[in-house]
């Protein structure tokens, strides 16, 4: 009996030795993964997620006050009663320029070239920075397009 608690015992601690060396290295800081997406035309790598993310002039609110500036309802989505968000994908450049604007979702309506028109008439952006330089980051950013009920009728 003592045999078998000792094979049994030795092979706990087998175990565990070769359980502890696959163990993660927790020392790398969190900084340094980042998610990206490689774009073949340039070879240039375009970041999904970076320590500073590119942020509009002025912050969010500035950005949500010019969205509603500068859209206006569609008529036929209006007449249609469509509502709904519309998921509009670009790059923020090292510049802070914005290209490649797409959309990913849309509504229909004229809701999505209304969308895509604010975007590209956006003025440029802080850029995102990855270790202090500033990259190229990829945005989705969704649009809400919502009737009152006074303008549903």
């Amino acid at each position: 009996m003592k045999k078998i608690i000792l094979i049994f015992g030795i092979a706990l601690v087998a175990s565990c030795t070769l359980f502890k060396k696959k163990e993660l290295n927790t020392e790398t800081p969190i900084q340094d993964i980042v998610v990206i997406e490689t774009d073949e035309s340039d070879e240039e790598a375009i970041y999904v997620v970076v320590e500073t993310m590119p942020e509009f002039p002025g912050g969010i609110d500035s950005m949500m006050a010019y969205l509603g500036r500068t859209i206006s309802y569609p008529e036929k989505a209006r007449k249609k009663g469509i509502e709904g968000k519309v998921y509009v994908q670009f790059i923020v450049q090292k510049d802070g320029s914005l290209s490649d604007i797409k959309v990913i979702k849309g509504i229909g309506g004229g809701c999505d070239e209304e969308a895509i028109s604010a975007i590209e008439n956006m003025p440029n952006w802080t850029p995102g920075k990855q270790r202090g330089k500033p990259v190229p980051v990829r945005i989705v950013q969704p649009i809400n397009f919502r009737l009152t009920e006074t303008k549903k009728k």
